[in-house]
């Protein structure tokens, strides 16, 4: 039996055994998610099943209790899963769990009594290959764009690091990313997506970034700090991933920022294995180009804000079955307004403590 391709072939009757279990999960074009219906956590967003696959169609995981791990990643692994709880009473690793052979058995029987309910492949294509439509060789970055950043310059970064990323400020009035330091995401010498920060400080009465007079409520959204470009889904990709990769496999360490500026603050003071995740959310995709990076230890340098000690909680949790983690201590609300020198005096004598440990 070829038992990849049955595993990603029996997803095809997923409703139907959530349905024979009665359980009741989220669902959009790409995954389901919910709370883990193995272990029954509590958590509303512990568990994730890729339709359309993450490594491979089918595969799933549960954040809070690693049910994968005990009966596999697989769709089957998930099935052995849900019948040694509601056959057996499974709780915990070393309990009691379903044979490989009679989940196989059941999985064969159920799809043997009715055909599959179907689900909308073309929506998970679209999906899937959305965040490839735009791509632009890096010899044109230039001629859209006034590089090096004058603003970046002001806020003490070095014009070497910001031509190197082709980071410039858009002075096109007709283009969305006018007035906004644009940082474009550079994947195999093409530019497939970018980010831009908007060069104004924010507004003490509406929140938003201008200049001027404050702009009308429904237009509010224009003016936010940060700004993607259309079509430009963050969550496939990293900031600096194909610079950090080799650096990342040497020292099996990742080091996750929360924005290109903090990611070009580390590498302008020699940190090169650093890559930005667009905010403070790890994505699921974001994690799987990681799991493939050679990475055994995660360093975590989100802002020192309420947010990026949420979303530092979040990625232990996500992530602490399979990684050490580790939380960079920070003397400053982010990496961005630290100097290079406060970098040096700062976080390298930690990176160091953690190489001394042996685990970086």
């Amino acid at each position: 039996m070829n038992w990849k391709s049955f595993a990603e072939s029996s997803v095809d009757y997923i409703d139907d055994i959530l349905d024979h279990f009665d359980i009741k999960l989220n669902q959009n074009n790409k995954k389901y998610w919910g709370s883990c219906p193995i272990h029954q956590s509590d958590n509303p967003n512990s568990f994730h099943l890729y339709t359309s696959g993450n490594t491979t169609r089918g595969n799933y995981v549960c954040y809070t209790q690693g049910c994968q791990e005990v009966f596999g990643p697989s769709f089957i692994g998930f099935c052995r899963g849900l019948l040694s709880r509601f056959k057996l009473g499974w709780q915990t690793q070393g309990d009691a769990v379903y044979s490989l052979g009679r989940t196989v058995k059941f999985i064969k029987g159920f799809a043997s009594s009715r055909p599959p309910k179907p689900i909308n492949y073309n929506w998970i294509r679209q999906e899937e290959n959305h965040h490839h439509q735009y791509s632009l060789d890096i010899s044109q970055i230039n001629n859209l764009l006034s590089c090096p950043a004058q603003y970046y310059i002001d806020r003490g970064y070095s014009a070497e690091i910001l031509k190197k990323y082709y980071v410039g400020l858009c002075t096109n009035t007709s283009k969305m990313m006018y007035n906004r330091v644009v940082f474009p995401v550079i994947e195999q010498s093409h530019m497939v997506g970018c980010t831009g920060r908007s060069i104004y400080p924010k507004c003490t009465v509406c929140k938003g970034y201008h200049q001027g007079r404050c702009p009308e409520k429904s237009y509010l959204w224009k003016f936010s700090k940060w700004k993607h470009s259309i079509g430009f889904k963050t969550k496939y990709h990293l900031y600096n991933w194909d610079n950090a990769q080799e650096e990342i496999k040497t020292s099996q360490t990742v080091i996750l920022t929360e924005s290109p500026g903090d990611t070009l603050r580390l590498v302008e003071a020699g940190i090169k294995n650093c890559v930005g995740i667009f905010g403070d959310n790890l994505s699921s995709e974001q994690r799987s180009l990681i799991d493939t990076s050679g990475a055994l230890t995660i360093v975590l340098a989100l802002n020192n804000d309420k947010a990026g000690i949420e979303g530092a909680h979040r990625i232990i949790q996500q992530c602490k079955k399979l990684y050490r983690i580790y939380q960079l201590d920070l003397q400053k609300n982010d990496i961005g307004e630290m100097t290079v020198t406060e970098v040096n005096q700062g976080i390298a004598p930690q990176l160091q403590s953690l190489r001394d440990k042996g685990v970086y």
